[in-house]
């Protein structure tokens, strides 16, 4: 005798992991803040969102820069498919990079001392 066996789409759906970047898009993602830090950033977000134009696995959503002093330039990136259905993922990423005014601390790697 057979036995039917249902399966729930949805339930398939919600078991697939989110889309991730790889560390090789990570680092583009960083360099093009390297080139922009300390200049002009109003076309930050039309770059980054020009890398994800040919990829089809995993979308551009939206972008925020989070912080842009003489200290650091912090965005924020969404990518993941279009939210058609409640069990589309997005997958959320802060880079940040160092203003060159804001110099790596010398002494970082010396014990605390509380004295």
């Amino acid at each position: 005798m057979a036995t039917i066996r249902m399966i729930d789409p949805m339930e398939v759906e919600a078991q697939k992991p989110a889309k991730q970047l790889t560390i090789r898009e990570r680092q583009v993602i960083r360099n093009i803040l390297a080139d922009t830090v300390g200049k002009d950033t109003s076309t930050l977000i039309p770059l980054i969102k020009d890398y994800f134009k040919y990829r089809e696995d995993c979308q551009f959503q939206y972008a925020t820069i989070v912080q842009d002093d003489d200290n650091w330039l912090a965005v924020k990136i969404t990518v993941g498919r279009p939210g058609i259905t409640v069990f589309d993922k997005i997958t959320q990423y802060e880079f940040k990079v160092r203003h060159p005014k804001n110099p790596a601390p010398t002494k970082f790697d010396e014990p605390y001392n509380r004295n």
